[in-house]
């Protein structure tokens, strides 16, 4: 069988073609920049739904644009919007996820400070217990 033009191009598309991407197509995948490469629906930076128009009111008057879906959860772009937010609601954002404040302002502790309190506690003991 001799190769023809035909079959050495098919060859050739083939041998060059993208292979397919094995991603889910819902997935949420962050660019390279740290911006979200699609909208999500954060439930933690979401109002009931009745509040709405007031949390809308109060993002503005901090200077952020920020929608909600029907069920109350707040739609995010991107990572600035995100952090954004969290700072305008008076919560924390990090490794350690959010916080939020007591009833007299104070900050409430959560995962990783408290591991890290822990931490430090049980050092001191055990330098206690040395001495």
């Amino acid at each position: 069988m001799e190769l023809t033009d035909s079959i050495r191009d098919q060859i050739k598309q083939q041998l060059v073609a993208r292979p397919e991407s094995k991603e889910r197509p819902n997935r949420q995948r962050r660019t390279s920049s740290g911006l979200w490469a699609r909208p999500f629906h954060s439930e933690s930076l979401g109002v009931s739904p009745e509040q709405i128009k007031e949390a809308q009111a109060h993002l503005r008057s901090h200077g952020i644009t920020a929608d909600f879906d029907k069920e109350g959860r707040c739609i995010v772009t991107s990572d600035k919007q995100y952090r954004e937010v969290a700072k305008a609601c008076g919560m924390w954002t990090g490794r350690d996820g959010f916080s939020g404040r007591t009833h007299d302002g104070r900050r409430i502790a959560t995962g990783r400070e408290q591991a890290d309190g822990q931490r430090r506690v049980r050092e001191k003991l055990e330098r206690w217990a040395n001495e």
